[in-house]
């Protein structure tokens, strides 16, 4: 079934089967804030807007001192040409969020909450922010991929994940960066790395 640009339709059998109550319920993980500490995106004149990319993510997290349902998460998101791939832009964001777990969530399962789930979050908060940015420039929207992120694997070293090479993208045009990220608070520790997550093959760009 063809759908008409800007005008988005459901095919009558999806349609039939939807409830418009879905059940929801309060998530056991609450964002209470987040700002970005850096933004950069940048087009490339001779880039070919079609060509794949990789992007590259590093998440850290920290639980409060005293609060031990209170975290801070900090992740780093760039995208950029490599030698084999002409591409048309290359970007990064930095974002801290603060988020607290509640009550009745279990203590040992808290870390995977965060790392998962809170990566998760932020992550979906850097793509809004750079489709919104490249929505003004030369070469039009540009959307990063959705990512999966996975629950820290302690057997395997502490290391940035480096999702696949192989992602599908349009172009981006404009720069923008802000100041360089503020020190932790002191009444932080127990500060963590994502491990290296196994190779998943994506696309992205959005039409």
């Amino acid at each position: 079934m063809e759908f008409q640009k800007g005008k988005p339709e459901t095919p009558a059998r999806v349609t039939e089967t939807l409830n418009p109550l879905l059940p929801m319920d309060l998530s056991p993980l609450q964002l209470k804030g987040h700002r970005f500490t850096r933004l950069h995106l940048e087009g490339i004149a001779n880039g070919i807007p079609s060509e794949e990319a990789e992007v590259e993510t590093a998440a850290t997290w920290a639980r409060h001192k005293t609060n031990p349902r209170e975290w801070r998460v900090d992740l780093k998101v760039t995208f950029e040409p490599t030698r084999t791939r002409n591409l048309a832009y290359r970007g990064a964001a930095e974002i801290i969020g603060y988020f607290d777990v509640l009550e009745d969530w279990p203590e040992d399962e808290c870390e995977a909450l965060i790392a998962v789930n809170g990566t998760s979050l932020l992550y979906g908060a850097v793509r809004e922010m750079i489709l919104t940015m490249s929505a003004r420039c030369s070469h039009g929207e540009f959307a990063l991929p959705v990512l999966r992120f996975y629950p820290p694997d302690r057997s395997t070293p502490k290391e940035a994940v480096r999702t696949p090479e192989k992602r599908q993208r349009k172009s981006a045009g404009a720069t923008g960066q802000s100041d360089r990220p503020p020190k932790p608070p002191s009444n932080l520790h127990e500060t963590k790395t994502t491990p290296k997550s196994p190779p998943r093959k994506r696309s992205a760009g959005i039409s």
